[in-house]
This record gives C-alpha cells, sequence and structure tokens, in this order.
C-alpha cells in the first residue's frame, strides 16, 4: 500500500497552463510572471503611457486582471519557448558576451523618462525581482541570436566596432541652433543681418517663431543623424561646416536658418544597443515569419481553464487572479519581436 501511494505521488502532475512542443508552462510560471509586471509600478507606469493606457493589467475589481493584459503575458511565455527550441533545434550556443548584451539592450529599451513615468531603463529594469530580470535577458538574448543566425550575421563585440568604424557620419551629432521665420525673404533678410555683425542667439531671440528654442537664443541641442535614409534636413546639417550659417530651407510651412556650433562622434560604448538593433532589424521580417510558422507548426496545447489554442486568433475572456478562473489566453496576431511585456 505504501509502495503505491508513493507511486501515485510521483505520477501527481504539476498544474499547467500552457505545453509547447512537450514543454511545460505552469499555472505557477504564468502566474508570478503575471505578478512580477504588475508588481513594477514604474514598468506599469510606461505600459499605460506608451499604450496610450490601452493595457492595463487591473481588472475592474480588486485582485483582478484584465484579459488583454494576461493574453499577452502567457503569448510571450509561448514565444519565448517556441524561441529556446529553435535555438536548441539549430544548436546555437548563448555565451556570457550574448547575455551582457541583451541585458544593455533591454535596459536601454525601457525608461520612458517623461513627466508621467520619470525613470530610466535601470530604474525600471531593476525594479523587477532578479529572477524575472534573468528569464528576460535570458529570453532577449536566444532571440537576437536565432535573428542573427537566420541573416548569417553577428552582432558580437567585433561585429559591433566594425561597424561603428564604418558608419561614423550616423553616430556624429551635430549641435545646431535655428531660426524659423515665415517667408524665404525674411529668412535671406535674417541671414544677412547675421553676416553683419548681429548674432544668431540675438536673432533668434528677437525674430524666430519657434518660441521654445527662441528663449534659448536658437538652441536646438546636439542631434545625430541616425541610420540613412537621411532627410534632407539632416543631409543640410551635415553637409554645414562647423560656425557657418545655412541657407533658407522650407520647413512645413515657414523658412529656417540653421548654425552648426560644434559636432562631435558619439562614443562606442554609448551607441552599442542602437549598432544591434540596426544589425539585427533588417532580419525583423524572417524573424516574424519564423516565429509565425513555428506558432503553427508546433504542437501547442492551451489548458481547457483558460481556453484553447487557435494559431494567431486572439480568443480573449475575463480573467480573475490568483487564481485565475476560466479564460482563453491566445497569441495576439500582431506577434511581437521580443517576450518582454
Amino acid at each position: 500500500m505504501m509502495t503505491i501511494a508513493v507511486l501515485l505521488s510521483a505520477c501527481e502532475v504539476v498544474p499547467w497552463a500552457a505545453k509547447v512542443d512537450g514543454a511545460t508552462i505552469t499555472q505557477s510560471q504564468l502566474n508570478t510572471y503575471v505578478s512580477d509586471v504588475v508588481h513594477n509600478s514604474k514598468y506599469l507606469c510606461e505600459l499605460s503611457l506608451s499604450s496610450g493606457g490601452k493595457l492595463n493589467p487591473k481588472g475592474p475589481s480588486g485582485g483582478s486582471y484584465t484579459s488583454t493584459f494576461v493574453d499577452t503575458e502567457l503569448s510571450e511565455l509561448i514565444i519565448a519557448k517556441l524561441v529556446s527550441n529553435e535555438v536548441k533545434l539549430r544548436r546555437l550556443t548563448i555565451n556570457n558576451t550574448d547575455i551582457s548584451l541583451a541585458r544593455t539592450d533591454l535596459v536601454a529599451s525601457l525608461g520612458a523618462q517623461t513627466p508621467q513615468c520619470p525613470y530610466s531603463g535601470s530604474e525600471v529594469f531593476s525594479s523587477f525581482p532578479i529572477s524575472y530580470q534573468i528569464s528576460q535577458i535570458k529570453y532577449l538574448a536566444q532571440e537576437e541570436e536565432l535573428a542573427a543566425n537566420l541573416g548569417g550575421i553577428s552582432i558580437g563585440h567585433k561585429a559591433i566596432a566594425a561597424y561603428y568604424s564604418s558608419h561614423t557620419q550616423q553616430f556624429t551629432d551635430s549641435c545646431i541652433k535655428i531660426i524659423e521665420v515665415g517667408s524665404k525673404a525674411q529668412a535671406d533678410g535674417t541671414r544677412a543681418t547675421i553676416e553683419g555683425g548681429v548674432s544668431f542667439s540675438t536673432m533668434a531671440s528677437k525674430v524666430s517663431l519657434d518660441q521654445t528654442t527662441a528663449a534659448q537664443g536658437g538652441v536646438v541641442g546636439c542631434v545625430a543623424p541616425g541610420p540613412p535614409p537621411f532627410s534632407p534636413l539632416q543631409q543640410a546639417v551635415m553637409a554645414l561646416p562647423v560656425g557657418q550659417i545655412s541657407q533658407p530651407i522650407a520647413f512645413q510651412s515657414n523658412w529656417i536658418i540653421f548654425k552648426v556650433y560644434k559636432r562631435y562622434l558619439e562614443p562606442e560604448g554609448t551607441v552599442t544597443t542602437q549598432i544591434r538593433q540596426d544589425l539585427i532589424g533588417g532580419q525583423a521580417a524572417a524573424f516574424n515569419t519564423l516565429i509565425k510558422q513555428l506558432a503553427f507548426k508546433s504542437h501547442i496545447v492551451v489548458n481547457s481553464m483558460y481556453g484553447e489554442w487557435k494559431g494567431l486568433n486572439a480568443v480573449s475572456g475575463p480573467i480573475t487572479s490568483p487564481p485565475p478562473p476560466p479564460a482563453r489566453f491566445m497569441l495576439p496576431t500582431d506577434v511581437t519581436t521580443t517576450p518582454f511585456p
């Protein structure tokens, strides 16, 4: 009798939320995942801001979560399993450098730093539990490695250094002042006055229609053009030597003249994430296609207490947690490329 009891205990099934090709996402994992997000007020502020208030995790009553929010969380766990399985199938390895770079990328993707949500990426990320941080870094590292593999490219330190050295123009900041006026004739006249000896800042304060920069003597700040293609205005800024005044340029319904007062190259370490995103960005379509293919061909089952799996068609319902009662969790039609909520 004791032997039978032990065997029965050993065979007891852990409550599961979904299964992806035999790999289990337990109900405990899902609840913890949701809880980790919900209890990070800094991230919730950013989430509400970025979604225009549409993705609010809190339900109509205390202790409940909206179905849309939990749909997203379970979907991301499912996508993470798909990616992890594909990484193993392709025998891709994730080393410490990949983990370190993925962490940098992840932190850089956070932090709205607005009056409503005045938090940096580091502040937002460090407010998650350590276990959640580790899982998100791992997921992102796997996604980035898989995307790089699809394109046959490298995204390590050597590739970053090579890209940086061959794209210095993209990372060269031009610090500019502008004056915005209503007509080309006025722009020509303003330019002539400055060439005659009146300072750019003085004229900006007197005549510029842009009140924000006019109050600062025309100062816009320092900006890099980013990746090509460059707009006509960006091209004009990059071509203008430091200290000179531009010819009048049509700008929306007005005209502007500008002056570059300083130019400098951003250090490689400050643009690492941008470079990696530029390298991986070219593989976005291939990556999304692969995820959709995996979602359809993989054997994915959702516990009936949550709903049913129908490929990429979302089906959802009300959710109360913890523990969650019957609900439906589906992968959204517009599959995201990063399993970070």
